[in-house]
């Protein structure tokens, strides 16, 4: 496909890649990846702050220290999605949070997304 040259030099193809950047967070995905090992993310209130808006975290500040504490625990021991929600359940009083597991694990190991978190669900449905 051509490039559809537009307004003040900007291909449409780059345009669009632009915008789709932007929608997804891309930039923000890419800090939290790339700080994810080089920052104490239970203490780094700048990358909490952009974690809990990629990810959308909505929880209380009791929930969200434990969690970051625990994040901080689990990343440096190679880190697998029955790990980290383990090591959730047990911290956050017996919840279990597949999502946040599955988020956590997204961003410490970026060839691990989401798809532990769907066996998961599919084995919960089926038993």
């Amino acid at each position: 496909m051509e490039n559809v040259y537009i307004k003040k030099g900007i291909f449409a193809e780059e345009a669009f890649r632009n915008f789709l950047a932007k929608k997804f967070e891309i930039a923000k995905y890419v800090f939290l990846k790339d700080n994810v090992f080089i920052t104490d993310v239970s203490k780094d209130s700048d990358y909490q702050k952009a974690f809990n808006g990629f990810y959308l975290v909505r929880r209380n500040t009791e929930w969200r220290e434990k969690y970051y504490k625990c994040f901080q625990k689990v990343k440096m021991h190679e880190p697998s999605f029955c790990n980290i929600i383990s090591t959730l359940n047990k911290e956050l009083d017996g919840k279990i949070e597949p999502s946040f597991s599955s988020k956590m694990l997204a961003t410490i190991n970026p060839q691990m997304p989401m798809e532990q978190y769907l066996l998961l669900v599919v084995l919960l449905i089926i038993l």
